[in-house]
């Protein structure tokens, strides 16, 4: 079923309105709700539901549409990392291999180093939000530094030309979960999933009292995607495993052959359940650490790769 978030409306006290919405269906069960929640999204009411079944008049293969983002080089060269670059651009390259017999057309977009800044990112959206059709399937991949706010459990990305003053820049230039929810808005398809793969700079996240597993909880209510991260410890990051993050070696493992089930095809679920016990294993076998990736997968299962 359908949990994708179609459009919010912001209220002031005690006002009431009414709103009607066009909703685009997909081949299956769609499960459309609705439901209030304060201004953090923290406290929501109960949802009011209703299904209905769609049965397109043609079964035809989707599209698949890749946005792949990772940065190395920021402009503070504190901030530099190994592997994010190189991670964005393989797991593009896996996907379309693994991936090819699934679909009838696979689309591809990057955004890498200095072209990732806040407003290029959410162009790009705005971009692919014009070409993706309801029945498409659409996998956001990225990589590079990511923290959590102290205050609210907020989760940023942090974009290439980013400079740390204090916590209120973080806020004011970080790609936040807020920025992140309307920008997957833009995307109409409903088997979408989003992976991300970013570290925390000890330069600005040592104090963090939030967690990524209360961020991610955050960015799946918002966006209601399917979701998978993994936040490393910048030793992990910066050494990496095998030529890439632990995280995207992992799904990129999985890609190739070893995150199938007893069929040919390899769902949304088969790869969230391989990622989560891979990655544990291998940092705690080379750092004696456990890496947990945390995942929350949302509506229908999906394949995503194919032998």
């Amino acid at each position: 079923m359908d949990q994708r978030i179609l459009r919010r409306k912001n209220l002031s006290k005690n006002r009431c309105f009414e709103v009607e919405r066009r909703v685009n269906l997909t081949s299956g069960v769609n499960l459309v709700s609705v439901i209030a929640t304060n201004r953090t999204g923290e406290i929501e009411s109960n949802r009011d539901s209703i299904s209905v079944k769609y049965t397109p008049e043609r079964d035809f293969k989707p599209d698949l549409h890749i946005l792949a983002v990772g940065i190395d080089r920021y402009r503070d060269g504190d901030l530099w990392l190994n592997y994010s670059v190189a991670d964005a651009k393989a797991i593009q390259r896996e996907l379309k291999n693994s991936s090819k017999k699934l679909f009838n057309k696979i689309h591809t977009y990057e955004l890498l180093d200095s072209e990732v800044t806040k407003d290029k990112l959410l162009a790009k959206f705005m971009e692919i939000g014009k070409k993706v059709k309801t029945e498409d399937v659409f996998i956001f991949y990225i990589a590079g530094h990511g923290v959590t706010d102290d205050l609210t459990g907020e989760y940023y990305y942090i974009p290439y030309d980013f400079r740390y003053k204090n916590d209120e820049s973080v806020r004011e230039h970080g790609v936040s979960n807020e920025n992140l929810t309307v920008a997957l808005a833009q995307i109409k398809t409903t088997k979408s999933v989003t992976l991300i793969d970013t570290c925390n700079s000890g330069s600005f996240a040592s104090n963090r009292s939030f967690g990524m597993k209360t961020a991610v909880k955050k960015l799946v209510r918002a966006t209601g995607r399917a979701t998978i991260v993994a936040s490393s410890k910048d030793q992990v990051a910066l050494e990496g495993y095998k030529g890439h993050g632990v995280f995207t070696y992992a799904i990129l493992e999985a890609l190739k052959g070893k995150g199938f089930g007893s069929d040919s095809k390899m769902t949304i679920r088969e790869l969230s359940a391989y990622v989560e016990d891979k990655v544990p294993e291998i940092t705690f076998k080379k750092w004696q650490y456990e890496q947990v990736p945390q995942a929350d997968i949302k509506g229908n299962d999906f394949p995503v790769a194919i032998k």
